[in-house]
């Protein structure tokens, strides 16, 4: 069940930060990839500047569930 979890915020930060900013997860935290393979087909969104902004947001939020699922010892400052 973690996995499934784990692979729906993959699939929702890459949806967002590529739709936001034409680029994903591998790029702006490689080290949250796992060696997966890169997204194929995502392109940027054509989106007005509040939107963009708002999904960009949506995108960091996601990058950061990642970082509080696989690095626990982040969590805290601890």
């Amino acid at each position: 069940m973690m996995q499934f979890a784990l692979n729906l915020e993959h699939l929702e930060s890459d949806f967002f930060l590529h739709s936001a900013l034409g680029y994903g997860l591998d790029e702006v935290a490689p080290y949250l990839v796992m060696e997966g393979p890169p997204p194929t087909g995502a392109q940027k969104a054509h989106l007005d500047f509040l939107a963009e902004n708002v999904i960009t947001e949506f995108g960091f939020q996601e990058v950061g569930h990642l970082r509080d699922v696989t690095q626990p010892e982040m969590r805290f400052g601890g």
